[in-house]
C-alpha cells in the first residue's frame, strides 16, 4: 500500500530534470559596433512585461560578434528589452601563458558600448514562437 501511495504522489518521478516545459525559443545574432562585430561581449533579454507568468530572462556572451542562446535556455515568446554589454580588453591570455596579474584598466576610460544600449537602452526584441529568431543588433558609438 505504501509503494501505491509514493506512485500516486509521485508519478512523473522528481522534479528538476532540467526541463521547465516553458515554451522557449533559441535566439542568435550578429552585434555589429560601427559596422564592425563587437569583440566581446555579453547580451541580456529582460521581458519588456516582468508580470508575464512565464516571463524569463536570459543572456549569453558575445564572440567576435556573434551570440547563441540555446532553446533550454532561451527566452518565451514575447517583447524584450536587451542590453548589451562590450570589453575592449583582448581575449584571456592562452593556458600555457605564465599566471600573473594582467594590466588593470584605466578607471577613466570610456565604455566601449555607450549607456543608450545598456544602463538606459532602448534596444528591444521580439521573439517569435517556432520562427527563425535571428536578431541583428547595428549599435553606434556615437
Amino acid at each position: 500500500m505504501t509503494l501505491s501511495l509514493i506512485w500516486f504522489v509521485f508519478p512523473f518521478g522528481c522534479a528538476g530534470s532540467g526541463e521547465d516545459q516553458l515554451p522557449r525559443q533559441p535566439v542568435w545574432g550578429k552585434v555589429t559596433l560601427d559596422d564592425k562585430p563587437l569583440k566581446r561581449g555579453s547580451i541580456t533579454f529582460s521581458p519588456d512585461n516582468p508580470q508575464r507568468a512565464d516571463a524569463v530572462s536570459t543572456g549569453a556572451m558575445i564572440t567576435e560578434g556573434e551570440y547563441t542562446i540555446p532553446k533550454d535556455g532561451g527566452p518565451t515568446p514575447g517583447k524584450y528589452r536587451v542590453a548589451i554589454l562590450g570589453d575592449d580588453e583582448e581575449a584571456p591570455p592562452p593556458s600555457d601563458e605564465p599566471p600573473g596579474p594582467r594590466p588593470k584598466r584605466s578607471a577613466a576610460k570610456k565604455p566601449l558600448v555607450p549607456d543608450k544600449y545598456n544602463a538606459k537602452t532602448k534596444l528591444t526584441a521580439d521573439v517569435k514562437d517556432g520562427e527563425s529568431n535571428t536578431i541583428d543588433f547595428d549599435l553606434k558609438s556615437k
